[in-house]
């Protein structure tokens, strides 16, 4: 047998997936000391999409639903599909035959390609009447159709697993004995027993697999043998030539392998290639894989030799994002279930390969970002749909390397002028849009928004705008934000609402010696603690470029790092340490404690976090006119000032940093904590009306659930001891101009990581003893310097 070497298939699915045309024009740009930096050849917006795929659907009869977890099969001869589906059917109640009862089928459907119906088989054999029996699984073979079926014995608590053959040729069916004693894992009792899959090849042999067992059977039930893997098997499935090959960890690494019935075991394994989505088997190419981004085809190349996988379908060029490939029939045709993005009814899919288009017609908007996320995809799509003059096209990034690495590569390809992208979605921990900013490569939004009848600079919350302002200007968006700060009751604080860091420390100082600062902070967590979102910043002018690391404030801060513990070894704690914390802080040993707030139940949550009501958000050091609570955005998105349609792109942003309310849903899609809106804001808190919140009184947890005025949740539904509270007009009024007027912008992507590296470097040094406060704080304010006047 051949030994595939696909080891460099990563890396070359990098190649496939990056635009492809370049141009030779270089770009010069003048680096931190004036000097001048070639840029690589800028690359140019596509102007031919390609791999496309268009859909038709395939018309179910009314009331059929289609199954997924059987995969539909297609007959080329016939250009037919054989499908399972269900449907649900009234039956008359044979106990009064004036009531209706509701039974659900299964149909094995076999339509043409414009959904006309061919053959329709109620498949209902006695083995699945049972109510507490099911269909776990299934495959069609050329003559008949496999079902892996589960009945369960709720008096004994007993699972039982068999097989069902449908034959297409006469319509018998046979059932097999339980599948369990087949099993070379004779343990196999509830809870943990299942088989996960079934599989078939082209001698009519059954393949059956538990956690990390394999099972044979013939045609007639009868076992033949197991093989047996390291660890989980993840899935069966067989190729056109009816080889079976298990997806898992074979040799210490993950991948595809195909069992060798002559031998009894496993054959050879097809390297590298289970770290992506999904697989699939189908002609044209030797093996289909999935990615976020598309379809690609492989071809097994022999050993020494390197294969090359080929993009077959483009996602986004096809105007798809809510697809599920169901089997791939070949390189130019495949089946897939879509979801209505609308409905979110499946809609069952005949796909097939469409001609180029040319875009230079049209207006291409280029959308730089490392990952697209959850949501972005369908909203990507939905925009170039209802848009045909424009198109978004993406260079996506997190295709490239690891996360971090791309992040950096984006920021750099962006400020070299390697990519010119008009639009950009930077994730919160980049450092690109304080680059962006510093650079001033930025388009205003503010006149986009004070131009657009559905917007308003009034209507966005006071943090927002802070956080992305530039001298009145406003150069980006993200469509969510949550807020970081300490707080701390009100008899701790002596009166306090804010403080500066010296204050802070002086804070500090002043506390009983057995009274920590906040709980379990270390020498390694102090500066985030200490700092917030600023970081080192603290002590840097950003106006001057200045360092201040040499103060007296700072120096007083390495030697309060220096009172703090090294670590913490959790694993040595006891088991009530949770329980213990919330004692603490009840008993007045932790003065401060973090806060995220990101949503309502976070916002009345803290009136247990100290055991009172009367505490204050004092947030982290600010001078005298900041704030001490910052904004932590959710992906930032940023109109570029070389933006060919500023206009157009300005839509697609507000369609995503402003989306719609959806009545139905009652909530906006894609955003998980609080909307930049006050008007959506409005809308989604009121809501939260309806729901009765709980909290633990240790402190560890809590929930939320809908209010029945006639039995409400009381302390007797739990045994440990609850608060329960209300969201009330008030508090949504409150937690309204909390957010609007007393949050500040977040500052972090402002301080350089090589900043960061440097003060911690120097720290280490300081609190391993090589040099005392004065001399590491010395050290740390000449290198700083140095840095900053290199990158002035």
């Amino acid at each position: 047998m051949k030994k595939y070497r696909l080891t460099a298939l990563l890396l070359a699915l990098c190649a496939v997936l990056l635009p492809s045309c370049t141009r030779s024009t270089v770009k010069d740009k003048a680096d931190g000391n004036g000097e001048q930096i070639a840029a690589s050849a800028e690359k140019e917006k596509p102007q031919l999409l390609t791999h496309i795929f268009r859909s038709s659907a395939i018309a179910l009869p009314e009331g059929y639903r289609l199954n997924e977890s059987v995969p539909p099969q297609f007959n080329k001869d016939e250009n037919s599909i054989t499908c399972l589906c269900s449907v649900t059917a009234e039956m008359p109640d044979p106990a009064d035959p004036e009531r209706v009862q509701y039974v659900r089928e299964n149909h094995i459907l076999t339509v043409s390609a414009d959904g006309t119906v061919i053959r329709d088989l109620l498949f209902q054999p006695d083995a699945l009447e049972n109510e507490n029996a099911g269909m776990q699984g299934g495959v069609f073979t050329d003559d008949s159709f496999l079902c892996l079926a589960c009945a369960y014995d709720p008096d004994r608590d007993v699972e039982t697993y068999y097989l069902v053959k449908y034959s297409f040729s006469d319509g018998s069916t046979v059932v097999s004995d339980s599948l369990q004693p087949l099993f070379a894992e004779t343990d196999n009792a509830r809870p943990w027993f299942s088989i996960n899959a079934v599989a078939a090849d082209k001698d009519g042999c059954i393949y059956l697999n538990s956690e990390s067992e394999i099972l044979v059977l013939d045609a007639n039930f009868v076992k033949s043998f197991s093989v047996f893997a390291e660890s989980w098997i993840n899935g069966l499935t067989a190729s056109p030539d009816g080889t079976v090959y298990a997806s898992g960890r074979f040799d210490g690494e993950t991948g595809l392998c195909p069992i060798d019935k002559s031998t009894k075991s496993f054959g050879q394994k097809l390297e590298g290639i289970n770290s992506l989505d999904a697989f699939y088997f189908g002609g044209g190419y030797d093996i289909y894989f999935t990615d976020d981004a598309g379809l690609y085809g492989l071809n097994f190349a022999a050993e020494g030799e390197e294969s090359t996988p080929e993009t077959v379908m483009n996602y986004q060029n096809s105007d798809v994002s809510e697809l599920d490939i169901l089997c791939v029939i070949d390189e130019t045709t495949l089946l897939a279930a879509e979801r209505d993005p609308e409905t979110f009814d499946t809609i069952f899919s005949l796909y097939k390969k469409a001609d180029d288009v040319d875009l230079s017609s049209v207006k291409v908007i280029e959308l730089a970002a490392n990952g697209l996320g959850y949501t972005l995809p369908a909203q990507i799509v939905a925009f170039n749909k209802a848009n045909p003059d424009c198109r978004i096209v993406v260079t996506d990034y997190s295709t490239l390397a690891d996360y971090q690495e791309a992040n950096q590569k984006l920021s750099l390809d962006v400020i070299n002028g390697t990519i010119r992208p008009d639009l950009i979605i930077a994730s919160p921990d980049s450092d690109l849009p304080a680059l962006i900013r510093q650079n001033v490569l930025y388009t205003d939004l503010y006149p986009y928004i004070d131009r657009d009848a559905d917007c308003s600079r009034e209507d966005i919350f006071g943090a927002v705008r802070r956080m992305y302002d530039d001298n009145g200007k406003l150069y980006a968006l993200t469509n969510e934000f949550s807020v970081r700060t300490l707080l701390a009751p009100d008899s701790i604080l002596g009166g306090r609402t804010s403080w500066t860091f010296s204050e802070l420390l002086t804070f500090a100082e002043s506390l009983p010696a057995d009274t920590e600062l906040l709980i379990d902070m270390t020498q390694q967590t102090a500066a985030g603690i200490l700092f917030g979102a600023g970081g080192y910043g603290a002590f840097i002018d950003m106006k001057t470029g200045e360092a201040h690391f040499d103060s007296e404030d700072f120096i007083r801060y390495l030697e309060f790092l220096a009172s703090l513990p090294a670590d913490i070894d959790y694993d040595a704690l006891p088991d009530d340490y949770r329980e213990t914390r919330y004692e603490r802080r009840l008993n007045g040993k932790a003065a401060l404690e973090t806060k995220d707030i990101r949503e309502v139940y976070d916002w009345l949550q803290m009136q247990v976090l100290f055991g009172t009501e009367d505490y204050t958000l004092i947030g982290y050091p600010v001078s005298a006119e900041g704030f001490g609570s910052f904004a932590q955005p959710g992906d930032t998105y940023i109109i570029t000032s070389y933006a060919d349609y500023p206009a157009e792109a300005w839509e697609f942003v507000k369609s995503i940093a402003m989306p719609a309310y959806d009545e139905n849903r009652g909530r906006f899609m894609g955003v998980y904590s609080f909307p930049i809106l006050k008007s959506l804001y409005d809308k989604v808190t009121e809501e939260c009306f309806s729901y009765q919140y709980r909290f633990r009184l240790d402190g560890t947890g809590g929930g939320s659930s809908t209010y029945n005025p006639e039995r409400p949740r009381t302390q007797a539904d739990y045994d440990y001891p609850v608060v329960f509270d209300f969201f009330t007009a008030e508090d949504q009024a409150a937690l309204r101009d909390y957010l609007d007027n007393k949050v500040g912008a977040d500052s972090s992507a402002l301080i350089s990581d090589e900043i960061t590296a440097i003060v911690n470097e120097e720290i280490s040094s300081f609190l391993a003893g090589m040099r005392n406060a004065q001399a590491a704080a010395d050290m740390i304010q000449s290198r700083v310097s140095l840095w900053l006047a290199e990158h002035e």
